[in-house]
């Protein structure tokens, strides 16, 4: 992350590949995206740093209120919406718990 805030800050190039294999995920949205004190935002919303996504599904999870609820509470930022699928994971054992 620290080298998406670098970059960001600096100026995200036009083309995709000047850019770390690591980070390209995010150049399709380089026109929205900005940094706030080192954090990156996407228009409205925190990315959440790869480290920190498990334990961000965890506190979705605990805060389980059906499954809708889940996924709007997730939908997205660039790196959350990787982690819709997981989301979605986590629903289906957790139907498959309660039934």
């Amino acid at each position: 992350m620290a080298k998406l805030v670098e970059i960001i800050e600096e100026g995200m190039p036009e083309c995709r590949q000047k850019l770390p294999e690591s980070i390209r995920e995010y150049h399709q949205f380089r026109e929205h995206l900005f940094t706030v004190d080192g954090i990156v935002i996407y228009k409205d919303r925190v990315v959440i740093p790869p480290s920190l996504q498990q334990d961000c599904l965890s506190a979705l999870y605990a805060a389980h209120q059906g499954v809708s609820s889940m996924m709007s509470r997730a939908e997205a930022p660039p790196k959350v919406l990787s982690m819709i699928g997981q989301l979605e994971y986590l629903s289906t054992i957790l139907l498959t718990v309660t039934r």
